[in-house]
């Protein structure tokens, strides 16, 4: 491979990385609107929907978390591994739970994405908390 053709691979994977970041912000935008939209529609509802759901969607998230790093660290996975498995469990796709539920071409029932959408704010709070551990455990491990 010539130095240019490995330039040009370079340059490309840079500017592609580039744009990864972006697209994590923007999705990050667009499940924020998507939430806030359904919360705006649904605000005389959200907090007997917190009461409802709030419980189960936090126990969901805690357990699977814990599992997912109980299995790391059970797979003798080191510390950022077994982090980034538990906060990827932690993390699901809220965004598309919500599409499909209130989508008109699909369930078109925005009342079935409140789980989801309540769900999509706590994880933001645990994986937040989680991470937050983490890195103290990291720092204090060094």
């Amino acid at each position: 491979m010539s130095s240019e053709t490995s330039s040009m691979i370079t340059v490309a994977m840079t500017k592609g990385l580039g744009l990864l970041h972006w697209v994590k912000w923007l999705s990050l935008v667009f499940l924020g609107l998507i939430i806030a939209g359904l919360l705006v529609k649904e605000r005389a509802n959200v907090g007997s929907f917190f009461l409802q759901v709030g419980w189960m969607m936090l126990a969901l998230m805690v357990l699977t978390m814990a599992l997912g790093y109980t299995i790391a660290t059970l797979a003798s996975l080191d510390n950022r591994s077994a982090t980034a498995i538990t906060i990827e469990v932690g993390i699901h796709n809220g965004t598309l739970a919500i599409a499909i539920a209130s989508a008109p071409a699909f369930l078109n029932t925005p009342a079935m994405a409140i789980p989801a959408a309540i769900y999509s704010l706590l994880m933001f709070a645990v994986s937040g908390a989680f991470a937050w551990w983490a890195q103290r455990q990291a720092t204090i491990s060094t």
